[in-house]
C-alpha cells in the first residue's frame, strides 16, 4: 500500500445529524504496491452495478475482526467472524435513530434487527457487507461497508454502512488508474487485474455512548 484515495465528497452530512459520526461518502480505496496472489482462501469479491438495489428484508453477511459486543475489552478477535443481518428500509432506520438526531442519507444503508442481537461492532470498520446475487447464487458482491453505529447490536440501533452502489462509478474510475494498461504506459507499480472486483475499502467506525 502506498497511498489512500478518499471520495471527493467525504465529510459530514448536512441537516439532521450533521456531526463527525454520520460522514457522507464514507469510502476510501487503498491501492497496493504489488499484485495480490490469490489462492484457495483469498479471492476478490464482486462489485455491484450502480443500478443494484438492496431490497429491505434481504439477508446479507457482515464479516470482520471486530469486537463481539460493545463491552468487550479486547482489541480485536483472533479469527474473522461473520453475522447475517437484514437490510432495513431507510425510512425505518431514520425513525429508529431520530431520538439520537442522526440521519441516514441515500449514500448509506442500514442493516440489523429491531430486537438487536446481531451487528457489526468496533474494529469492523471498513469490513464488507456481502450480499448474494438474486440471479446467481454463486455470486456475492459488496453491498455496503461498515461505517458507523450506536454501540453494538442494541434494539432498534442498527449498523449503518456506506452504500456501495452509490459509489461504484467512483470506485471503478479510481481502479482504472491502476489498470494494467495504465501501468504499462506510466510504469506504475500498483495493479488491479480484474475489472468489477475490488481488493479493499476502508471507512471509519465510530461509537456513540
Amino acid at each position: 500500500m502506498f497511498e489512500l484515495e478518499d471520495h471527493g465528497n467525504y465529510g459530514n452530512s448536512n441537516g439532521i445529524g450533521a456531526s463527525s459520526v454520520t460522514n457522507i461518502s464514507d469510502s476510501f480505496q487503498l491501492p497496493l504496491e504489488r499484485r495480490v496472489q490469490y489462492h484457495e482462501h483469498l479471492r476478490p469479491v464482486c462489485l455491484p452495478t450502480a443500478a443494484t438495489t438492496l431490497t429491505p428484508g434481504t439477508i446479507c453477511t457482515v464479516i470482520g475482526w471486530g469486537k463481539k459486543n460493545d463491552t468487550d475489552s479486547s482489541e480485536y478477535e483472533p479469527a474473522v467472524n461473520e453475522v447475517e443481518v437484514p437490510i432495513l428500509n431507510r425510512q425505518t432506520c431514520n425513525l429508529w435513530l431520530a431520538h439520537k438526531e442522526l440521519n441516514v442519507t441515500d449514500g448509506m444503508i442500514c442493516a440489523g434487527y429491531s430486537k438487536g442481537g446481531k451487528d457489526a461492532c468496533q474494529g469492523d470498520s471498513g469490513g464488507p457487507l456481502l450480499c448474494q446475487d438474486k440471479h446467481d447464487e454463486e455470486r456475492w458482491f459488496v453491498g455496503g461497508i461498515v461505517s458507523w453505529g450506536i454501540k453494538c447490536a442494541h434494539p432498534k440501533l442498527p449498523g449503518v454502512y456506506a452504500y456501495v452502489p452509490k459509489y461504484v462509478s467512483w470506485i471503478q474510475e479510481e481502479m482504472s488508474k491502476y489498470s494494467d494498461d495504465n501501468n504499462n504506459k506510466n510504469n506504475e507499480k500498483t495493479q488491479v487485474t480484474q475489472a468489477g472486483k475490488i481488493f479493499g475499502i476502508k471507512t471509519d467506525n465510530i461509537e456513540i455512548d
